[in-house]
């Protein structure tokens, strides 16, 4: 059998045979400095660009800071961790493993629609509940940490221009998708797989994490089963980029409704009726039936692959 290991020509890498736990510190204390250091450097750019940004609720200055966040936040630190893992950038995140199946592809398009009414089913449910009186204060902050985020997203979604839209999507879609995905399924996930053993587990408390670390209370639940969503799309697949393009799809496919909405004054509250309850349970039973044959044609092609490998070897 060949060795595809590296040679390693500047040394072991930082983290191999380290303990998860003193892993997971590592990653946790790169995701802060990385934080920090590109927070600073994009509120630096943003106010050289926009120095009445935050004042005047300048849409750009909003967009790069953003940008930034995300970036420092989630894609940077991913990077780094996997780099100090094997000094490979895109291996532990799978993100140097491309080759997937249309039958998942195709899946995960109808998915992203499908699963608008069920998301949004959740978040209804979620607002009727609350948390008990001594954490009253944190329900507060995190109503509050969600409302800053909207106010945000209104001012950027306030242009309703063709070109911004597309921007839009860039930023509020495709950024956050790439850079979260990078982070959550392609090296936190990975982590807690490995130090746990348990694959199912690795899934939804990365997806538990996901939701949590947005600060939005309203739509907690929905995010937690979005992102195991994710997740097993990553677990199926063995491939980052399935979860990236389910990821932006319904990322994309929010903001553009929300334009749609805006320019034609639609309301996007449905609430609570008998009608848009059967229709969100109806749209998950066919997100399960889809996402069972997502699993199955996955699982051919891995068991298929992994014939081949082993007619290499010999």
């Amino acid at each position: 059998m060949k060795d595809n290991r590296p040679s390693f020509p500047l040394g072991k890498p930082l983290l191999e045979g380290r303990r998860h736990f003193v892993q997971l510190a590592a990653l946790c204390l790169m995701m802060l400095g990385c934080t920090l250091i590109v927070s600073a450097l994009g509120m630096l750019i943003a106010g050289a660009i926009y120095p009445d940004g935050i004042n005047g609720g300048e849409a750009g200055f909003y967009r790069l800071l953003q940008s930034f966040s995300s970036v420092g936040t989630f894609l940077l630190p991913a990077i780094l961790f996997a780099y100090c893992h094997d000094h490979r950038w895109f291996s532990y995140n799978a993100a140097d493993r491309i080759k997937t199946t249309s039958t998942a592809i195709i899946g995960v398009i109808v998915i992203s629609f499908l699963l608008l009414s069920p998301i949004g089913l959740l978040v209804e449910l979620n607002k009727m509940i609350h948390l008990p009186k001594f954490l009253s204060g944190m329900e507060q902050w995190m109503h509050e940490s969600q409302a800053s985020s909207d106010h945000v997203l209104e001012v950027i979604t306030g242009d309703h221009r063709i070109g911004i839209l597309l921007l839009n999507i860039v930023v509020c879609a495709l950024l956050p998708a790439l850079c979260e995905e990078f982070f959550f399924r392609g090296t936190l996930q990975q982590l807690f797989q490995r130090w746990s053993g348990r694959k199912h587990f690795a899934v939804w408390f990365t997806a538990f994490i996901f939701s949590a670390i947005h600060l939005q209370f309203d739509g907690f639940f929905a995010r937690w089963i979005l992102g195991a969503y994710l997740g097993y799309l990553m677990l199926w697949s063995g491939t980052l980029w399935l979860p990236v393009l389910a990821h932006f799809l319904h990322n994309s496919i929010s903001v553009i409704l929300q334009y749609i909405a805006d320019t034609h004054n639609i309301e996007e509250e449905i609430g609570l009726t008998p009608t848009s309850v059967i229709l969100s349970l109806m749209a998950a039973f066919l997100c399960g039936v889809i996402l069972f044959y997502i699993h199955r044609s996955l699982r051919q092609k891995n068991i298929i692959e992994t014939e081949k490998d082993s007619e290499t070897d010999l």
